[in-house]
């Protein structure tokens, strides 16, 4: 029976599994994929899952009746269970809060900080923002269908960051295979998906981010984009690095919003409150 159950998928899900694995909690890491969990893995330089010690990784999707099942059956009732998914992975938070609110089961979310901290951008459905005259025009939408119906009414190439799960969106403007360049993983399911919208040649760019300045910024140059459209992901997802390549390169930034408001802790303070300390849990 598992002590720790926590959800990974992101750099901050590397750094709790990679503390957990030098204790001795009876932790389980799951990951959405199985690429995700080869991520895990390298992120802590390790080549196989024996070299985790105490800690068991499994991957793949779970909705609520699964998380449910996993609560019941393999944790114990003190279990603490951590979610540090993605900020934009709303439905996977809202199923693994409310299977711990049904099985009785201490939930702790570990989000990084976001756009919403800084002053210099105010959010709103196309609120454009300027910071100074050196800085790129911002605009922010609250989703991507919002932000691909604005560009549908410009001119101009667009390097888009948000991923391939929701590329889709973008079909909707016009001269989409010809104006946009999409940005993804590396996945043979991702290109292929990729292709059947639309999106291949020199239109499909496949890496594994986060990326540099540098890196960004010549991306940019090459696309000759005019826009740069990211999700909020934070300095751990490298929105920084897009901020700055778009100021250098004159390109609007277009940021789409997080899809919820929602509290967390960092983790330092998860380790520091509940995983630093002989004999248990703390709870």
């Amino acid at each position: 029976m598992f002590e720790i159950i926590l959800f990974a998928g992101t750099s901050e899900g590397h750094r709790i599994a990679d503390y957990l694995r030098q204790t001795a909690f009876k932790a389980l890491i799951l990951t959405a994929t199985s690429y995700g969990k080869q991520l895990l893995l390298d992120s802590a330089g390790l080549t196989d899952e024996s070299e985790m010690n105490s800690i068991e990784i499994r991957s793949g999707r779970l909705d609520q009746a699964d998380i449910e099942t996993l609560l019941r059956s393999e944790s114990v009732p003190g279990a603490l269970i951590i979610d540090a998914t993605h900020p934009y992975a709303a439905a996977a938070s809202e199923n693994i809060r409310s299977a711990c609110e049904v099985c009785e089961r201490k939930y702790i979310r570990v989000l990084r900080n976001g756009l919403s901290n800084s002053p210099l951008v105010n959010s709103g459905s196309g609120t454009e923002t300027t910071a100074d005259e050196t800085r790129a025009s911002r605009l922010v939408f609250p989703d991507i269908p919002s932000a691909a119906s604005y560009l549908n009414q410009t001119k101009g190439n667009v390097l888009v960051t948000t991923g391939s799960k929701e590329l889709e969106a973008y079909t909707s403007i016009t001269d989409y295979r010809t104006r946009l360049f999409a940005r993804v993983l590396s996945l043979p399911s991702v290109v292929q998906k990729c292709s059947e919208l639309g999106f291949e040649g020199k239109h499909l760019i496949c890496m594994q981010g986060p990326f540099s300045r540098e890196l960004n910024e010549a991306m940019i140059r090459h696309c000759q984009a005019s826009y740069l459209v990211t999700k909020d992901t934070g300095v751990e997802g490298g929105f920084p690095e897009k901020e700055a390549a778009a100021t250098v390169c004159n390109c609007t930034l277009i940021i789409i919003s997080r899809p919820v408001s929602e509290e967390g802790i960092s983790v330092e303070t998860c380790i520091k409150k509940y995983l630093e300390f002989p004999g248990g849990l703390q709870l």
